[in-house]
Protein backbone atom coordinates (compact mmCIF):
# COMPACT_ATOMS: atom_id res chain seq x y z
CA UNK A 1 0.00 0.00 0.00
CA UNK A 2 3.26 2.12 0.87
CA UNK A 3 5.07 1.58 -2.38
CA UNK A 4 3.65 4.45 -4.65
CA UNK A 5 5.16 6.98 -2.01
CA UNK A 6 7.90 5.73 -1.62
CA UNK A 7 9.33 3.53 -4.81
CA UNK A 8 11.19 6.65 -5.84
CA UNK A 9 13.66 6.65 -2.93
CA UNK A 10 14.50 3.48 -4.02
CA UNK A 11 15.37 4.00 -7.73
CA UNK A 12 18.60 4.70 -9.13
CA UNK A 13 19.34 8.05 -9.98
CA UNK A 14 16.16 9.71 -8.15
CA UNK A 15 18.34 12.64 -7.11
CA UNK A 16 19.51 13.59 -10.23
CA UNK A 17 16.40 13.51 -11.63
CA UNK A 18 14.72 15.19 -8.73
CA UNK A 19 17.49 18.20 -9.46
CA UNK A 20 17.09 18.66 -12.87
CA UNK A 21 13.18 18.89 -12.66
CA UNK A 22 13.83 21.09 -9.55
CA UNK A 23 16.23 22.93 -11.70
CA UNK A 24 13.79 23.67 -14.93
CA UNK A 25 11.21 24.92 -12.46
CA UNK A 26 14.11 27.53 -11.00
CA UNK A 27 15.03 28.92 -14.45
CA UNK A 28 11.57 28.92 -15.21
CA UNK A 29 10.76 31.25 -12.57
CA UNK A 30 13.91 33.47 -13.12
CA UNK A 31 12.80 33.79 -16.58
CA UNK A 32 9.37 34.67 -15.29
CA UNK A 33 10.60 37.21 -12.61
CA UNK A 34 12.68 39.14 -15.21
CA UNK A 35 10.12 39.29 -18.28
CA UNK A 36 7.66 40.64 -14.93
CA UNK A 37 10.22 43.07 -13.99
CA UNK A 38 10.81 44.40 -17.90
CA UNK A 39 7.23 44.42 -18.34
CA UNK A 40 6.43 46.68 -15.04
CA UNK A 41 9.68 48.65 -16.40
CA UNK A 42 8.15 49.36 -20.12
CA UNK A 43 5.33 52.57 -19.52
CA UNK A 44 4.69 53.60 -22.48
CA UNK A 45 5.35 50.63 -25.41
CA UNK A 46 2.49 49.01 -25.70
CA UNK A 47 4.03 46.52 -28.63
CA UNK A 48 6.79 46.05 -26.36
CA UNK A 49 4.29 44.50 -23.53
CA UNK A 50 2.54 42.57 -25.91
CA UNK A 51 5.53 40.43 -27.01
CA UNK A 52 6.57 40.26 -23.51
CA UNK A 53 3.15 38.92 -23.00
CA UNK A 54 3.44 36.21 -25.87
CA UNK A 55 6.56 35.07 -24.91
CA UNK A 56 5.53 34.60 -21.07
CA UNK A 57 2.49 32.45 -22.68
CA UNK A 58 4.82 30.28 -24.72
CA UNK A 59 7.12 29.72 -21.25
CA UNK A 60 4.07 28.97 -19.35
CA UNK A 61 2.67 26.47 -21.47
CA UNK A 62 6.05 25.02 -22.32
CA UNK A 63 7.17 24.26 -19.28
CA UNK A 64 3.49 22.44 -18.27
CA UNK A 65 4.04 20.13 -21.87
CA UNK A 66 7.58 19.18 -20.05
CA UNK A 67 6.80 17.97 -16.80
CA UNK A 68 3.36 16.35 -19.01
CA UNK A 69 5.94 14.36 -21.28
CA UNK A 70 8.41 13.46 -18.21
CA UNK A 71 4.98 12.25 -16.61
CA UNK A 72 4.08 10.01 -19.58
CA UNK A 73 7.65 9.03 -20.12
CA UNK A 74 7.71 7.84 -16.73
CA UNK A 75 4.53 6.01 -16.89
CA UNK A 76 5.71 4.26 -19.87
CA UNK A 77 9.01 3.36 -18.30
CA UNK A 78 7.08 2.06 -15.65
CA UNK A 79 4.95 -0.25 -17.68
CA UNK A 80 7.54 -1.92 -19.08
CA UNK A 81 9.31 -2.16 -15.43
CA UNK A 82 11.53 -5.44 -14.35
CA UNK A 83 10.71 -7.48 -11.71
CA UNK A 84 12.58 -10.10 -9.49
CA UNK A 85 12.09 -12.28 -6.32
CA UNK A 86 13.53 -11.21 -3.22
CA UNK A 87 13.67 -13.89 -0.10
CA UNK A 88 15.46 -13.71 3.07
CA UNK A 89 15.20 -17.63 3.91
CA UNK A 90 13.64 -19.86 1.00
CA UNK A 91 12.51 -22.33 3.91
CA UNK A 92 10.36 -19.73 5.78
CA UNK A 93 7.92 -19.29 1.99
CA UNK A 94 8.38 -15.26 3.09
CA UNK A 95 8.98 -14.26 -1.27
CA UNK A 96 8.67 -10.77 -2.14
CA UNK A 97 8.13 -9.58 -5.42
CA UNK A 98 10.65 -6.65 -6.08
CA UNK A 99 10.09 -3.92 -9.40
CA UNK A 100 13.34 -2.51 -11.29
CA UNK A 101 12.29 0.68 -12.38
CA UNK A 102 14.47 2.65 -15.04
CA UNK A 103 14.00 6.45 -15.15
CA UNK A 104 13.34 8.56 -18.32
CA UNK A 105 15.96 10.27 -20.15
CA UNK A 106 16.61 13.81 -19.17
CA UNK A 107 16.15 15.04 -22.29
CA UNK A 108 14.29 18.35 -22.36
CA UNK A 109 13.06 18.41 -25.82
CA UNK A 110 12.09 14.72 -25.79
CA UNK A 111 9.91 15.28 -22.40
CA UNK A 112 8.51 18.54 -24.66
CA UNK A 113 7.37 16.88 -27.92
CA UNK A 114 5.52 14.58 -25.44
CA UNK A 115 4.06 16.56 -23.91
CA UNK A 116 2.41 18.39 -26.56
CA UNK A 117 1.59 14.77 -28.36
CA UNK A 118 -0.48 13.64 -24.76
CA UNK A 119 -2.36 16.92 -24.50
CA UNK A 120 -3.77 16.27 -28.16
CA UNK A 121 -4.43 12.51 -26.54
CA UNK A 122 -6.08 14.02 -23.98
CA UNK A 123 -8.36 16.09 -25.99
CA UNK A 124 -9.55 12.50 -28.09
CA UNK A 125 -10.01 11.23 -24.93
CA UNK A 126 -12.23 13.52 -23.40
CA UNK A 127 -14.38 13.83 -26.88
CA UNK A 128 -17.22 11.37 -25.44
CA UNK A 129 -17.99 13.81 -22.24
CA UNK A 130 -17.46 16.86 -25.19
CA UNK A 131 -19.79 15.20 -27.38
CA UNK A 132 -21.97 15.06 -24.07
CA UNK A 133 -22.57 17.97 -23.37
CA UNK A 134 -22.59 19.63 -26.52
CA UNK A 135 -24.48 17.46 -29.13
CA UNK A 136 -28.20 18.55 -29.22
CA UNK A 137 -29.80 15.16 -29.27
CA UNK A 138 -27.15 13.74 -26.22
CA UNK A 139 -28.58 16.80 -24.53
CA UNK A 140 -32.11 15.98 -24.89
CA UNK A 141 -31.31 12.15 -24.42
CA UNK A 142 -29.81 13.09 -20.82
CA UNK A 143 -32.32 15.47 -20.06
CA UNK A 144 -34.96 12.82 -20.56
CA UNK A 145 -33.08 10.72 -17.42
CA UNK A 146 -32.55 10.91 -13.92
CA UNK A 147 -29.88 12.70 -12.59
CA UNK A 148 -28.51 9.11 -10.89
CA UNK A 149 -28.61 7.87 -14.48
CA UNK A 150 -26.93 10.53 -15.87
CA UNK A 151 -24.11 10.38 -12.86
CA UNK A 152 -23.73 6.57 -13.82
CA UNK A 153 -23.37 7.31 -17.08
CA UNK A 154 -20.62 9.66 -16.56
CA UNK A 155 -18.94 8.05 -13.82
CA UNK A 156 -18.96 5.16 -16.36
CA UNK A 157 -17.09 6.90 -18.83
CA UNK A 158 -14.30 8.40 -16.27
CA UNK A 159 -13.65 4.52 -15.67
CA UNK A 160 -12.22 4.29 -19.13
CA UNK A 161 -9.80 6.97 -18.27
CA UNK A 162 -6.94 5.63 -16.51
CA UNK A 163 -7.34 2.03 -18.63
CA UNK A 164 -7.14 4.46 -21.89
CA UNK A 165 -4.32 6.54 -20.70
CA UNK A 166 -1.97 3.82 -20.10
CA UNK A 167 -2.66 3.09 -23.45
CA UNK A 168 -1.56 5.87 -24.80
CA UNK A 169 1.41 5.61 -22.20
CA UNK A 170 2.64 2.88 -23.28
CA UNK A 171 1.66 3.06 -26.85
CA UNK A 172 3.23 6.87 -27.52
CA UNK A 173 0.11 7.25 -30.06
CA UNK A 174 -2.41 9.50 -29.73
CA UNK A 175 -4.84 7.51 -31.44
CA UNK A 176 -4.39 4.81 -28.35
CA UNK A 177 -6.67 6.52 -26.30
CA UNK A 178 -9.71 5.00 -28.57
CA UNK A 179 -8.36 1.42 -28.09
CA UNK A 180 -11.28 0.78 -25.95
CA UNK A 181 -11.03 -3.02 -26.28
CA UNK A 182 -7.99 -2.93 -24.58
CA UNK A 183 -9.30 -0.43 -21.78
CA UNK A 184 -11.90 -3.25 -21.05
CA UNK A 185 -9.76 -5.87 -21.27
CA UNK A 186 -7.38 -4.08 -18.25
CA UNK A 187 -10.25 -3.24 -16.15
CA UNK A 188 -12.09 -6.77 -16.23
CA UNK A 189 -8.88 -8.46 -16.30
CA UNK A 190 -7.02 -6.56 -13.13
CA UNK A 191 -10.54 -4.77 -11.68
CA UNK A 192 -9.27 -4.64 -7.86
CA UNK A 193 -5.54 -3.70 -9.00
CA UNK A 194 -7.11 -0.81 -10.71
CA UNK A 195 -10.08 0.57 -8.97
CA UNK A 196 -7.51 0.09 -5.10
CA UNK A 197 -5.22 2.59 -7.32
CA UNK A 198 -7.87 4.79 -9.10
CA UNK A 199 -9.14 4.80 -5.44
CA UNK A 200 -5.41 5.52 -3.65
CA UNK A 201 -5.17 8.23 -6.28
CA UNK A 202 -8.16 10.07 -5.40
CA UNK A 203 -7.53 9.78 -1.63
CA UNK A 204 -4.07 11.22 -2.30
CA UNK A 205 -5.19 13.90 -4.21
CA UNK A 206 -8.03 15.06 -1.49
CA UNK A 207 -5.26 14.80 1.47
CA UNK A 208 -2.62 16.48 -0.80
CA UNK A 209 -5.08 19.10 -1.52
CA UNK A 210 -6.26 19.99 1.76
CA UNK A 211 -2.38 20.29 2.89
CA UNK A 212 -1.61 22.81 0.58
CA UNK A 213 -4.64 24.68 0.98
CA UNK A 214 -3.60 24.81 4.51
CA UNK A 215 -0.50 26.12 3.95
CA UNK A 216 -1.65 28.66 1.83
CA UNK A 217 -4.14 29.97 4.47
CA UNK A 218 -1.17 29.89 6.45
CA UNK A 219 0.33 32.72 4.58
CA UNK A 220 -2.84 34.50 4.06
CA UNK A 221 -3.76 35.00 6.95
CA UNK A 222 -0.16 36.41 8.16
CA UNK A 223 0.34 38.46 5.08
CA UNK A 224 0.23 41.74 6.56
CA UNK A 225 3.09 41.06 8.69
CA UNK A 226 4.97 39.68 5.93
CA UNK A 227 4.25 42.42 4.10
CA UNK A 228 5.78 44.59 6.41
CA UNK A 229 9.01 42.66 6.80
CA UNK A 230 10.33 42.41 3.76
CA UNK A 231 13.06 40.31 4.13
CA UNK A 232 10.95 37.25 5.67
CA UNK A 233 8.57 37.85 3.23
CA UNK A 234 11.29 37.08 0.47
CA UNK A 235 12.62 33.64 2.90
CA UNK A 236 8.81 32.58 3.15
CA UNK A 237 8.10 32.73 -0.52
CA UNK A 238 10.78 31.11 -1.40
CA UNK A 239 10.40 28.78 1.36
CA UNK A 240 6.55 28.41 -0.03
CA UNK A 241 7.80 28.00 -3.84
CA UNK A 242 10.54 24.96 -2.63
CA UNK A 243 7.25 23.47 -0.57
CA UNK A 244 5.33 23.14 -3.84
CA UNK A 245 7.59 22.42 -6.58
CA UNK A 246 8.89 19.80 -4.52
CA UNK A 247 5.05 17.94 -4.15
CA UNK A 248 4.19 18.79 -7.51
CA UNK A 249 7.31 16.56 -8.20
CA UNK A 250 6.73 14.05 -5.30
CA UNK A 251 3.07 13.98 -7.22
CA UNK A 252 4.52 13.25 -10.81
CA UNK A 253 6.23 10.04 -9.32
CA UNK A 254 3.45 8.87 -7.07
CA UNK A 255 0.44 9.12 -10.01
CA UNK A 256 2.99 7.82 -12.74
CA UNK A 257 3.56 5.35 -10.12
CA UNK A 258 -0.24 4.58 -9.54
CA UNK A 259 -1.25 4.63 -13.67
CA UNK A 260 1.94 2.36 -13.96
CA UNK A 261 0.55 -0.55 -12.34
CA UNK A 262 -3.10 -0.80 -12.80
CA UNK A 263 -1.73 -3.79 -14.95
CA UNK A 264 1.03 -6.53 -13.82
CA UNK A 265 4.86 -5.97 -15.16
CA UNK A 266 5.38 -6.37 -18.54
CA UNK A 267 1.21 -6.05 -19.66
CA UNK A 268 1.35 -4.78 -23.58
Amino acid sequence: MLEPFIWMFKTSGIKKHFFYLFGIFVLFSIFSGILTYLFDSIDNITFLKSYINIIWSICLISIFWFYQGYFFNLVEKIISRDWDIESNNIYNKNVKTIFKISLPELNFFKNLWRGIASSIAIVLLLLPFILLITTSNAIFILSKLSPFVVTIIYVFLLLFFPALLWNYSTNNSIIAVFNYRKAIFIMGNYTWNYIKNILIAIIYSIINGLIINLIVNIFAKNRIFFAEHHGINLIYGLILLFIFITNYIYCLYVNAYLLGTITPANEY
